[in-house]
């Protein structure tokens, strides 16, 4: 008997010999077919009858439950039926940041295309500008107001500039730098614009007093602006900091053309001297305005530099586009020296002869930058002669002192 049950138990040590081979080879054959799967989430697989001898055999996990991860990735990746005579496409199976990187990649690649095409659009624009306005600020910075029309493409409607930082220059000098905010630019095309906002000038006030004498003694000037622009167009997007560089051609107010139309002189009792009050037509046909100047103050001299008169304006005054009538009030001054210098225009006045050759320049004005702006600045004019003339009294002009002649002849 004991050989007897010696057997059982070789065939049992067989059987269990051969499980565990079987098992072990159930493994390898597992472990191959995960790394098939893996390299399947990135290479194409083709599933057809030709090709599906080459799948490797599915093999039963150890873990051989419906609810196993890996066998719910075996069942999906279950081999194509032999007698399936009709091939399938080839199928790209990635992995789900690989999807996402792609993703990223492409709307990287459009948002590129698409600000290479606003940036496109904003450098062909074309900005005309029809008036530039400037007035007083805070005392270092200047407010802007251009009115124009910028020419585009056609584009979506709710398209904007949202804000802009710009540097305007003149003469190759920086005159402030602009900063704009919302400019709405419609659904493209010819496209009426308003810019409006604080500028910042900087310390070196020699370009801000270039752009005024131009502004004030040319008939014609340029200004560049450049610097970068944020541009929010719908179905594209908001793109942020674009380049733009453009020239402006303007005009200036050449010269002003100021007239006096009124001379009127007063003495002053008791001390000599003689008021002088006047009424002054100036014409602006420029594209810039001068807004909120302040009080202006004014030297009027003969022709050969003489100085006979100082004047300021009544109130605060702008130079608007157009005609601008100006009041201004003062004294002669002429000193004793030079009073032969003012005798010709003396005799002018009084002789009802008007006095060609004078000029007015500007001494000062109320607005710290306007002030900087301005002075200096010099305007040719005319002296009217005295509605009806007095030649009776052109020897006394000539013979006494310049006060006493213009006493006598005011009180006579």
């Amino acid at each position: 008997r004991p050989p007897a049950r010696a057997a059982p138990s070789l065939a049992a040590s067989g059987l269990a010999s051969a499980r565990e081979m079987n098992t072990e080879d159930s493994r390898s054959v597992s472990l191959q077919r995960l790394l098939s799967l893996c390299a399947s989430d990135i290479m194409p697989r083709r599933t057809s009858c030709r090709d599906s001898h080459d799948v490797l055999p599915v093999a039963v996990a150890v873990n051989d439950s419906p609810s196993s991860p890996l066998t719910k990735k075996l069942t999906h990746n279950k081999p194509a039926d032999p007698n399936d005579q009709h091939p399938q496409p080839v199928v790209p199976r990635f992995r789900r940041r690989t999807q996402l990187c792609i993703a990223f990649i492409a709307l990287a690649f459009v948002l590129v295309i698409a600000r290479s095409a606003v940036q496109t659009i904003v450098g062909n624009s074309v900005l005309k500008l029809e008036t530039f306005s400037l007035a007083a600020g805070d005392g270092s910075s200047l407010l802007v107001e251009a009115t124009g029309v910028l020419d585009l493409i056609p584009l979506p409607p709710g398209a904007s500039i949202t804000t802009a930082s710009l540097d305007v220059m003149h003469g190759g000098g920086v005159v402030g730098r602009l900063e704009v905010g919302r400019i709405s630019l419609d659904r493209g095309g010819a496209v009426p614009i308003t810019i409006a906002g604080p500028m910042a000038v900087p310390l070196g006030l020699g370009p801000l007093q270039a752009l005024s004498a131009a502004v004030v003694q040319e008939s014609e000037l340029e200004l560049d602006v450049a610097g970068w622009v944020d541009v929010h167009v719908p179905l594209l997007g908001h793109f942020r900091q674009l380049s733009l560089v453009k020239r402006l051609h303007l005009r200036g107010a050449g010269g002003l053309d100021p007239l006096i139309n009124s001379f009127e002189l007063q003495p002053n009792q008791g001390n000599g001297t003689v008021a002088l009050s006047m009424a002054v037509r100036i014409r602006n046909p420029s594209s810039f305005q001068l807004l909120s100047i302040g009080v202006l103050d004014f030297s009027i001299l003969t022709s050969d530099g003489t100085a006979f008169a100082k004047v300021s304006t009544v109130g605060p005054v702008s130079m608007r586009r157009g005609v601008t009538s100006l009041s201004l009030t003062g004294h002669l001054a002429v000193p004793d020296e030079e009073s032969d210098a003012f005798r010709a225009v003396l005799h002018d006045y009084v002789s009802g002869r008007s006095s060609t050759g004078l000029t007015a320049v500007i001494t000062a004005a109320s607005e710290p930058l306007f002030d900087a702006a301005l002075s200096s600045l010099r305007l040719n004019t005319s002296l009217p002669g005295r509605p009806g003339g007095a030649h009776f009294f052109d020897e006394i002009a000539m013979s006494l002192d310049v006060p006493q002649a213009l006493t006598g002849l005011v009180t006579s």
